[in-house]
């Protein structure tokens, strides 16, 4: 194996850190979306979104549906898109029929 040198070594460690700074800052971006995000889908439904089944079998709620998708890529963006008008549909917040 490859020595590195004392200078090859601090190269590499600021180049870590610059990227975990990095990482922090769009994990900061992120997480202040999602908190926006519940912030709209409560706005309207007037109620917690984790009072809200979804999926075909209702499996989850409409929280733990956003909040899987945007931290893991599960479920998908049209099933909770789905949910959203079903949860205004139930909940009487809308005069059309949707």
């Amino acid at each position: 194996m490859k020595k590195i040198s004392g200078a090859e070594l601090d190269v590499k460690v600021r180049e870590i850190r610059k990227k975990i700074l990095a990482a922090r800052k769009q994990y900061e971006k992120a997480q202040s979306l999602e908190d926006d995000v519940f912030q709209v889908v409560e706005e309207l439904l007037k109620r917690d979104s984790e009072e809200f089944l979804i999926g075909e079998f209702e499996e989850r709620n409409l929280s733990e549906s956003i909040t899987e998708y945007i931290n893991y890529g599960e479920y998908s963006v049209d099933g909770i898109i789905e949910g959203i008008y079903k949860a205004v549909k139930e909940s009487g917040l809308t005069d059309e029929d949707a």
